[in-house]
């Protein structure tokens, strides 16, 4: 969350930056700076997901975000910080299921 904070304040750049210095005199594990710049990193995503003219989402939209851990986890957590959904949930499938790409190409197939 520190690191979509300060780049959604200061830019990328600048909290690239803050997390080299968190890293050289902070005394922040590997793992901290690691999750800080993710943060940093995906504030543009979720500002470009929030901003877009595309999607036109409503903000009484449900937001589901699938895919692989950390980032599904670090996505959906940003996402309900900054506020634009109503709510946001976590797909997790079931140990064994097919991917959701691959579901949703079946579903498409039987339509067809």
């Amino acid at each position: 969350m520190a690191g979509w904070r300060t780049a959604a304040r200061t830019g990328l750049g600048r909290a690239c930056f803050s997390g080299r210095i968190l890293n050289q005199f902070a005394g922040q594990p590997p793992q901290a700076i690691a999750y800080y710049l993710l943060g940093a990193v995906l504030q543009s995503d979720v500002a470009a997901i929030r901003g877009s003219r595309a999607l036109c989402v409503p903000p009484e939209a449900e937001v589901v975000v699938a895919g692989k851990d950390p980032l599904r986890r670090a996505i959906a957590q940003l996402l309900q910080a900054d506020g634009a959904f109503a709510a946001v949930h976590l797909y997790t499938p079931e140990p064994g299921a097919l991917p959701m790409a691959a579901e949703g190409v079946l579903r498409i197939l039987e339509q067809a």
